[in-house]
């Protein structure tokens, strides 16, 4: 049985700027994160942030 280690999550260079999530007054952007990394965690986590700045928003 041969053993194979690898890394469970890639290193994530950020090269370019990430877009924010308010783009302008009542438009938001959910998926700013997506060009970072795409997972289920990281876009509930956009989801709730979107979320948090429109209740303050209003």
């Amino acid at each position: 049985m041969e053993e194979v280690s690898w890394r469970a999550f890639p290193r994530l260079d950020l090269e370019t700027p990430t877009p924010p999530f308010r783009l302008a007054d009542g438009l938001y952007y959910v998926n700013a994160m997506e060009s970072v990394a795409s997972t289920m965690e990281t876009q509930a986590i956009a989801g709730r942030t979107v979320a948090n700045l429109v209740a303050r928003d209003t």
